[in-house]
């Protein structure tokens, strides 16, 4: 065990043991764990859980820059501190000699006619699901190690951005993320030149209650690192709460940076159009839909008539529904892992099957299906 060393020191220091004494017996359990508590409830001035900001404070938040020559000095200098200490250990050009399970995996590419998206979400991982306390041991080693969980996020997504440009450079590649991936997504944006577009959602405010990356708040948050990706590429953050990312905004505004958005939380509710067993909840409903048609233009159909979308290519995204539920559409959609994950939500009208579902037949060598 750990403590046995110590142990011996105790022995030899505190003790007056020999120096040739030895001691090899751990720690055993004498006192029962609840009456070692020395506090019902933490005190309300307490300063142990938050010890480190003491330690190394924070960079105040920072006015936004009056000038044009004032924000490319603030810029160049956030880049060179995100450079050289936040992210000093980053990817090089080649990829590991073995696969890395950093928790992340992608939904894509979703290939249009204007470029790729990749939709970052959550792995599927035997390390990074489950188990608290093994994710909590495995993300302090790599603290240990000078690194966290994020930032090897980070690495391994803009190794994937690479390899999409390294395939085809003249397709832009955008991003779209959930949470704490958003805000992997948005420091990808900021150090990878690859990178075309972000959709952002349910972004993080601040790393003090978002994802850990160790020494960033000695030099900057996440709103001035939203900022450095506005001027980068074309930004939008949806459910944003009222009155967040006031540093970004106004920085926008004051460089004429027309490409960024942030899209506050609906204060209302879409409109349920079917009952769970699939009845519309207007019996004057007559479905008039389209197929497979691009939900950014659901407003422009819905002006034609159209009440009604069947299917979303290589979707649903968070993008697609996002804005689906901003012009009040609905949506018959497949049952993927982000269809899944809004389930309850109003805008999916039905689950999509595929093609002749009564059609399966068996075929030479084994392969189909039969219902015989």
């Amino acid at each position: 065990a750990l403590n046995v060393g110590a142990f011996a020191w105790f022995e030899r220091f505190l003790k007056g043991a020999g120096r040739m004494e030895t001691f090899d017996e751990a720690a055993k359990p004498s006192i029962p764990p609840a009456r070692l508590r020395v506090f019902a409830e933490l005190p309300p001035d307490e300063r142990t859980t938050r010890i480190d900001e003491d330690f190394i404070p924070a960079a105040p938040a920072p006015p936004v820059s009056a000038t044009n020559a004032e924000w490319a000095a603030q810029r160049d200098a956030w880049m060179s501190a995100l450079r050289d200490r936040v992210f000093r250990a980053g990817p090089g050009d080649a990829h590991p000699a073995e696969p890395v399970d950093v928790g992340v995996a992608f939904d894509g590419p979703e290939e249009s006619s204007d470029g790729t998206t990749l939709v970052l979400k959550p792995a599927d991982s035997p390390l990074w699901t489950g188990d608290e306390r093994k994710q909590t041991q495995l993300r302090r080693r790599l603290l240990l190690l000078g690194t966290s969980l994020e930032r090897e996020q980070v690495a391994a997504v803009r190794r994937l951005v690479r390899d999409q440009r390294a395939k085809d450079g003249s397709r832009p590649v955008r991003l779209e993320a959930r949470g704490d991936l958003a805000a992997v997504a948005l420091y990808v944006a900021v150090l990878e030149p690859g990178v075309a577009g972000l959709e952002l959602f349910e972004v993080p405010e601040s790393h003090a209650s978002g994802p850990t990356l160790p020494g960033v708040l000695r030099y900057l948050d996440l709103p001035q690192a939203l900022a450095l990706a506005a001027e980068r590429c074309p930004v939008t953050v949806h459910g944003a709460r009222a009155g967040a990312w006031t540093f970004a905004t106004e920085t926008a505004r004051a460089r004429g940076w027309k490409s960024f958005q942030v899209m506050p939380v609906a204060e209302t509710k879409v409109k349920r159009w079917f009952t769970p067993s699939g009845q519309p909840t207007d019996e004057t409903f007559f479905p008039i839909a389209v197929w497979l048609q691009d939900p950014r233009n659901a407003a422009r159909f819905q002006a034609a008539g159209i009440n009604l979308f069947v299917g979303l290519w290589n979707g649903p995204t968070e993008a697609q529904l996002e804005s689906l539920a901003k012009a009040g559409m609905p949506v018959i959609c497949d049952q993927n892992a982000t269809g899944l994950a809004h389930r309850t939500d109003p805008i999916i009208a039905a689950w999509m099957h595929g093609d002749e579902p009564d059609n399966a037949q068996a075929l030479p060598g084994g392969n189909g299906v039969s219902f015989d």
